[in-house]
């Protein structure tokens, strides 16, 4: 998935939502997850600081 974004098309209130409802969103996450639709936490955090201006605003990383 380098290329291709994840579009959300509405958020979802998890607070209003059955718990049948909500076993339903955990399993297409897993399906997701078990078909490689998945990008990676440092991916994520640089595609936000990039889509916001912020790409010299960052946590240094400590080792």
């Amino acid at each position: 998935m380098d290329n291709e974004r994840i579009t959300i098309k509405y958020l979802t209130d998890i607070s209003k939502l059955s718990v049948d409802e909500i076993d339903a969103e955990i399993e297409k996450g897993y399906q997701d997850m078990l078909a490689g639709r998945t990008v990676s936490a440092k991916k994520v955090f640089t595609d936000i600081r990039k889509d916001y201006g912020l790409e010299g605003h960052h946590a240094k990383e400590k080792r």
